[in-house]
């Protein structure tokens, strides 16, 4: 399994510990599973948490009607911004 460092705001980290934020959206990312060590930026500094990632998700793919991708659009999720 791929280890990386990946940062988060505090306010973002926050919302992934409440899981009101499920879904993490990067330009780049790994087509395998991931163990994430989460950086926490500014004020902290430090590493706060490791998270396991699934394999990516092709959001071209997924149907617009879908629960999950609502959950992404509450997420962050903006179609124009993210080309696969």
């Amino acid at each position: 399994m791929k280890r990386i460092l990946m940062s988060f705001w505090p306010s973002v980290y926050d919302r992934i510990i409440a899981q009101t934020k499920l879904i993490e959206f990067r330009r780049r990312y790994s087509d395998e599973e991931t163990l994430v060590y989460m950086y926490i930026t500014r004020p902290c500094m430090e590493i706060k948490g490791i998270i396991k990632l699934g394999k990516r998700i092709d959001m071209t793919k997924v149907p617009v009607d879908s629960a999950f991708y609502s959950q992404a659009l509450h997420d962050g999720y903006k179609p124009d911004l993210y080309f696969y």
